[in-house]
């Protein structure tokens, strides 16, 4: 049976949350994303949304689909990486 690579995170004190898969996620205050992977950076529009914690929606039409770079891909990466923070991402 192959091995499967599990996946692990790491904070930055940027406020970067980097995979092991190979893409980071850093959010700027509460309004800015960047996306970065083997592709570059990727700017995601999103709007913070009120209550306790980090509760973001995240826009998914603001990201570019292609071949090289799938929108659902990117943004289930940005899911995996919230979900390891404790962030609430809202897809939109």
């Amino acid at each position: 049976m192959p091995l499967v690579a599990v996946e692990t995170f790491r904070k930055t004190w940027r406020r970067e949350i980097v995979s092991s898969q190979g893409f980071s996620v850093r959010l700027s205050g509460r309004t800015a994303l960047t996306y970065k992977d083997s592709q570059g950076e990727l700017p995601v529009d999103t709007e913070p949304m009120a209550g306790s914690g980090m509760t973001v929606t995240v826009y998914s039409g603001s990201i570019p689909d292609s071949p090289q770079r799938g929108r659902d891909q990117v943004m289930d990466n940005i899911a995996r990486a919230f979900r390891y923070a404790g962030w609430v991402m809202i897809p939109s």
